[in-house]
């Protein structure tokens, strides 16, 4: 896949129907990685909501709990198909994902004000669910070819609805926005959108 998710493989599969699909694989060397950078993260900045144990399957099936949230609260994010086991070492997530060019991958003079509004939208979408993504950025911001935005890769997200976790997403997406088109620009669609 071209999406690079922190500790897991990532494939995405287009089956003969056409279907496109994604399947991130967790396994034992990415969760052993994962244990220790969440100790180390943990006793470093001691923030809120970040679980440090729990089997590989345990975190799959959190990922797949956030995304049917989001879903319910009407983010536009991929759809969950199967979570599971691959043999003793693995726990799988399967997903279909949405079509679109990550935000990043535009040039500025693509990255309209009507884009910029979709994207608060969706940001307000998730924090209305109670959802923070955990990781966003412009890399994980998809626009489809229609202007409608998406927002891809749940495997940090926390649903816990603390405030933190959530001014955490808006702030990662208003810094990463105003490289792409300024302060200014930057600024005013969330202000409109959140307020």
């Amino acid at each position: 896949a071209t999406l690079r998710v922190p500790r897991a493989s990532v494939v995405d599969v287009t089956l003969a129907s056409g279907e496109q699909l994604r399947v991130d694989a967790f396994g034992r060397d990415q969760r052993d990685a994962q244990v220790v950078a969440k100790v180390w993260h943990a006793a470093m900045y001691h923030e809120p909501g970040l679980p440090v144990f729990g089997s590989r399957l345990q975190q799959v099936e959190h990922i797949a709990y956030t995304l049917m949230l989001a879903e319910r609260g009407g983010v536009r994010a991929a759809h969950l198909v199967k979570t599971g086991t691959g043999g003793a070492d693995a726990a799988i997530i399967v997903t279909s994902p949405l079509a679109g060019v990550p935000l990043r991958d535009l040039a500025a003079d693509h990255v309209t004000d009507a884009v910029l509004a979709a994207t608060w939208e969706q940001v307000a979408a998730l924090q209305q669910a109670g959802i923070a993504d955990g990781n966003l950025d412009i890399g994980r911001v998809l626009v489809a070819e229609d202007g409608r935005v998406a927002l891809d890769d749940f495997t940090s997200a926390d649903a816990s609805g603390e405030r933190f976790w959530l001014d955490r997403d808006v702030v990662a997406v208003l810094v990463a926005t105003a490289f792409v088109v300024g302060n200014e620009r930057a600024i005013a669609s969330p202000v409109h959108a959140l307020g």
